[in-house]
C-alpha cells in the first residue's frame, strides 16, 4: 500500500539517529489537478524544525529541493515529471554550515548537485508526505532512509533504515 496524501497535512514521520549524511528514496506519483507545490520528503534537524524539502512544483511540474535554512531553492530537474506515473526520487544530503551538499536523482538520472551549502546540523528527522495548505493528491511508496546510498550493498547491515507503507 502507498501513502495517499490529499489536500492536507498527511505524512509519515520518523526520528532517526542524528547523522551528517542521509540518503532518502521514495516513489512518487502525483495525480492530475495539483494546485500548489506538493512535498514528497523533508529531512531536518529537530532542534531547528526545518531543513530541506523535496517537492513537485505546481507551476513547472519539476521536482525541486528547497532549503529552509538559507531560504533558497537548491535546484530542480531540467524537465517536468509527468502526473499519473510513478517516479523514483532519490536525495543524498550532507549537513554543514558552509560545506553541505545536496544531490537529486529522478528515475535514476542525476538532476543536480549543489555544494558549499548551509544545510544545518546533523539530520535526525525525516518526513514523507504533504504539508499544511498543499493542494493536490500524491501517492508515496517504498521509502528508504539510510546513511549509505540506497541500493548500495553496504546499507544491508545499517540499523537506522526506515521503510513505510500504508493506506
Amino acid at each position: 500500500y502507498a501513502l495517499k496524501a490529499v489536500n492536507a497535512n498527511a505524512y509519515a514521520l520518523a526520528t532517526v539517529a542524528a547523522n551528517a549524511t542521509m540518503y532518502l528514496r521514495s516513489y512518487l506519483n502525483v495525480a492530475a489537478g495539483q494546485t500548489t507545490d506538493l512535498t514528497d520528503m523533508d529531512v531536518y534537524y529537530s532542534g531547528y524544525g526545518y531543513g530541506l524539502r523535496v517537492y513537485r512544483a505546481s507551476s513547472s511540474g519539476k521536482i525541486c529541493v528547497w532549503d529552509d535554512i538559507s531560504v533558497s531553492q537548491q535546484g530542480c530537474t531540467a524537465a517536468a515529471v509527468s502526473t499519473g506515473t510513478w517516479h523514483k526520487v532519490e536525495v543524498a544530503v550532507t549537513s554543514g554550515t558552509s560545506t553541505g551538499t545536496t544531490s537529486l536523482w529522478v528515475d535514476g538520472t542525476l538532476a543536480f548537485t549543489a555544494s558549499s551549502l548551509n544545510n544545518g546540523n546533523n539530520f535526525d528527522t525525516v518526513r514523507f508526505g504533504t504539508n499544511v495548505g498543499e493542494g493536490g493528491t500524491e501517492y508515496i511508496d517504498d521509502v528508504s532512509v539510510d546513511t549509505a546510498a540506497t541500493g548500495n550493498s553496504s546499507s544491508l547491515n545499517v540499523q537506522d533504515s526506515l521503510h513505510v507503507g500504508g493506506t
